[in-house]
């Protein structure tokens, strides 16, 4: 389900705007050139190509066909060997101890099972190694629009399923690694989403971003006409811009984990 989820919109075009992001957790990561990197979740390659920079050897996973051939278009074009895998983050196709590093930048946190998830990461990374994590907080803008507007137009979660926002806490953080890493270190950042307008701002999260079209085209049009109502508030209650451009913060935890 989630697969046909992520499957819509076109996430190249909100990825495209998280670069950023990617580029700053390779940098706080500092792996050795020649490291064996692991980026989980990759998408459409951000962060596996901010490590191929920095001259690791990377490979990316992703559990989604589309986001995976995108990726391996763009490590074409730079010239990197990236080698991709398609597989689920529940459950990594990779041996005990065989990565120096695992990354993972808004990916891992929306798998089912987060703790299964968290194990495996951990699983995959030798002692000693590192996990670099960039998880969305539940704070600000995305409290209004996932607890909010999302909730509101969207089917309830399975049972016992905690809400993918738990990653980007301390507390969420302590609870999934506390026992099976030596060293937590997170630091609270700030990613900017912008855009011309807010009604633009609007339109390309309706229109691309994967979990928001699948809620949007299930409703009917009164529906539709509603939820994009909502959703204008809740841009326009954020956008810090005064001249007519939106320019809205999304904080998030970065978090460094010793295995």
């Amino acid at each position: 389900r989630q697969r046909e989820v992520w499957a819509q919109g076109d996430y190249r075009r909100i990825g495209t705007g998280l670069l950023y992001v990617s580029e700053l957790l390779a940098e706080t990561m500092s792996v050795r050139p020649g490291s064996a990197v692991l980026d989980v979740a990759c998408g459409t390659g951000n962060t596996s190509l901010a490590m191929a920079r920095r001259d690791a050897d990377v490979t990316g996973l992703d559990f989604q066909p589309a986001l995976i051939e995108h990726a391996r278009q763009r490590v074409k074009l730079e010239g990197f060997g990236i080698e991709f895998h398609e597989g689920d983050a529940q459950a990594l196709p990779f041996e005990d101890d065989s990565f120096d590093a695992v990354s993972s930048v808004f990916g891992v946190m929306f798998p089912p099972d987060q703790q299964k998830t968290a194990n495996e990461i951990v699983r995959v990374c030798r002692r000693g190694g590192m996990i670099g994590l960039a998880s969305w907080s539940p704070e600000g803008y995305f409290v209004d629009i996932m607890g909010g507007v999302m909730a509101k137009y969207a089917p309830p979660p399975p049972e016992g399923v905690h809400p993918p926002f738990r990653w980007g806490t301390d507390k969420g953080i302590a609870e999934l690694f506390g026992g099976s890493v030596s060293e937590i270190r997170s630091t609270r950042r700030e990613h900017l989403f912008r855009s011309r307008s807010e009604h633009e701002m609007v339109e390309h999260f309706i229109k691309f971003a994967g979990p928001m079209v699948d809620v949007y085209r299930r409703l009917s049009a009164s529906d539709q006409r509603s939820f994009e109502e909502e959703y204008a508030k809740v841009v326009r209650k954020h956008n810090r811009a005064n001249d007519g451009t939106c320019v809205f913060p999304s904080p998030y935890l970065e978090t460094i984990l010793v295995v």
